[in-house]
Formats: structure tokens, sequence, C-alpha cells
């Protein structure tokens, strides 16, 4: 559930949503910011800005995500999913500078 800019509506009848047996957890700090799914989204200017969120990053450990390039798959297959992967880093994320960010990370996980 994403609630940003609510006057604390959310927290007021989310017992009327949830059962009492499901714990809730604020994950966001900020007023104008919160994760949903795959995304970080951000309240700026009464304008929603998106980037590619994946909470594997907070983690103290690595996380096994892709396929190494050294791996027994077929190299077309290889490229391919690079090729999906920053078209969904492109349509989750409204500016460039975290779009790059997001890209050269995903390239770097590849060729580690």
């Amino acid at each position: 559930m994403i609630a940003l800019i609510d006057d604390d509506e959310f927290l007021r009848s989310y017992k009327e949503i949830y059962p009492k047996e499901m714990e809730l957890k604020v994950e966001n700090q900020e007023i104008d910011s919160a994760s949903f799914l795959d995304l970080g989204l951000h309240v700026e200017d009464n304008i929603f800005n998106s980037k590619l969120y994946d909470k594997r990053e907070a983690f103290h450990f690595s996380v096994v995500r892709m396929p190494y390039k050294c791996s027994n798959m077929p190299y077309k297959m290889f490229y391919s999913t690079i090729g999906a992967e920053i078209l969904r880093i492109c349509r989750a994320t409204s500016h460039y500078p975290p779009f790059l960010d997001s890209v050269r990370k995903l390239i770097l996980r590849y060729y580690e």
C-alpha cells in the first residue's frame, strides 16, 4: 500500500482494511517519498518523480540476481536480458541521473 501526503489518513484507517494478524511496517521515513513495488517515489513541487527501487541493495551481503556472462547460457539470450532490463529501468525512471545510476549498477552486476 502506498500512502503519500494523505494527512495520516492511512494510519487512522488501516485497521478497517487489514486483519489484525497482518503486521504493517512503515518503511519510508520522509513524508514526501516512499517505495512501492519496484519504484522509489518522491514528490517534489506536486510532481511524482520515480526511479527504480530494489530493496536487495540495502542488504549487507551480495544477492545473485542476474546470470553471469561466463554462465552456460546462449550469448543472444544473455544480451537480450541486458536490453530488457535497461528498458525496464527506462520506463520506471523519470529523470536521467537515476536512470544512469541504475544502468551502471546493472552492467557492473553482469560483468563482476
